[in-house]
């Protein structure tokens, strides 16, 4: 077993004998990979559906690399003992789920397979938000006492970017096109701020955690 192996099975063991710390640490992983595995979610919804074929193969790519990133916090979870990953993605109750409110949106009416009527402005908005917002917390968790956790953010953070600059030029062209793309993502950005209030949050025991 290599040094840094080690250290991370150290690290869980210990986390494993401070159940006030072993509860807040959970609760964020849960919330960080439930984000991203809804932010997958409706975004593999829009496969064959995007604006054009280009967008089509960078969401996907987008939605696939998010999706690897709930499997890291999922794999955490299993580690510190609870069920294991897959079982934790897609076995769990709707009301054990963590996630911001938010991101169980729907992306329009209709359905995929029967003339889904989807909106790419509030998909805009929504990933534009959600990847900003995630910027920070990862960066926070980073310097975080759980050394498994800050690794992996530190994994992250190394493709995350990418996904806020792709949301970031999809937002900065619909505010600069025609009339009706400007406000029609200016009615979604004013939903938004009234929705993601606990897209912000680090967790319900998020103070008890150690920095």
């Amino acid at each position: 077993m290599e040094r840094g192996e080690e250290e991370m099975m150290e690290s869980a063991e210990a986390a494993k004998q401070d159940q006030t710390y072993l509860n807040a640490l959970k609760d964020l992983l849960y919330q960080l990979a439930d984000d991203d595995f809804l932010i997958s979610f409706r975004g593999s919804e829009w496969l064959g559906l995007a604006p054009h074929i280009e967008e089509d193969v960078a969401f996907s790519s987008i939605t696939q690399n998010t999706m690897g990133h709930a499997l890291m916090f999922y794999n955490l979870l299993e580690e510190l003992g609870d069920q294991e990953a897959d079982f934790l993605a897609h076995e769990r109750k709707p009301e054990e789920r963590k996630n911001a409110i938010y991101f169980e949106k729907k992306n329009g009416e209709g359905h995929y397979t029967e003339e889904p009527y989807y909106d790419w402005a509030l998909t805009v908005v929504r990933n534009f938000f959600y990847e900003s917002f995630k910027k920070v917390k990862l960066e926070a968790i980073t310097k975080g006492s759980y050394k498994p956790l800050a690794n992996v953010a530190g994994k992250v953070l190394m493709e995350q970017p990418y996904h806020l600059a792709h949301w970031r030029i999809w937002f900065k062209q619909l505010y600069q096109s025609t009339d009706d793309a400007r406000n029609r993502l200016q009615e979604r950005l004013e939903e938004a701020w009234e929705q993601c209030g606990d897209v912000f949050e680090l967790g319900a025991h998020a103070a008890e955690l150690s920095t």
